[in-house]
């Protein structure tokens, strides 16, 4: 027998923000249960943050291919970008809290480290981890070069980004935290 195991806050989210019936259901928790957990987590940056997880989920991502080109690939990015309608309003606060860091080109660094925080697999392993053989798709037994085996691609801005990368998924992990309290706590 197959043990099920429950989605976590993420997934719960994510589904919620695309469900079609929000209705609130006395006797158990429903989508419209944890957006409303959302909305009323304390933690604003963090439960934006997971809205724009959400919305990039929910998107389908370009790859850039030789024959396509890089002005198809730049058009496909920019498409999505447009499906990301919490981005601009996340940008702007993480782009604040950098200034109040005193991190040089605050708008840059947000830009840069959200765009990784969204996309953070390695393109050179696919985030297996393991190099690909080229021209197969296939994984040899070697640890990928690029992300030394993490799966990840480096965080980019330096130290400035690592900092910032921190204070995003905090800001995440406080928002989880304060939902599933407010879920836990209506008894849903």
């Amino acid at each position: 027998m197959q043990e099920t195991t429950r989605p976590d806050i993420n997934e719960q989210y994510t589904s919620a923000t695309h469900a079609s019936n929000l209705r609130v259901e006395a006797d158990r928790k429903s989508s419209a249960d944890i957006l409303i957990a959302a909305g009323w987590a304390p933690a604003r940056l963090g439960s934006a943050l997971l809205r724009l997880h959400s919305e990039w989920d929910g998107a389908s991502h370009p790859k850039f291919s030789k024959a396509a080109g890089m002005a198809v690939y730049l058009h496909d990015m920019a498409m999505l970008r447009g499906r990301l309608k919490s981005l601009p309003a996340v940008r702007e606060q993480v782009a604040i809290q950098a200034d109040r860091w005193g991190m040089e080109n605050p708008l840059h660094v947000a830009a840069s480290v959200l765009q990784w925080w969204l996309a953070r697999q390695c393109q050179a392993c696919n985030g297996t981890k393991f190099e690909v053989i080229a021209g197969t798709g296939r994984q040899s037994g070697k640890v990928c070069r690029v992300c030394h085996g993490s799966g990840e691609a480096s965080v980019p801005c330096g130290e400035a980004g690592k900092r910032m990368a921190i204070f995003i998924d905090m800001c995440t992990d406080k928002a989880r935290q304060q939902i599933r309290s407010r879920l836990h706590s209506h008894g849903r």
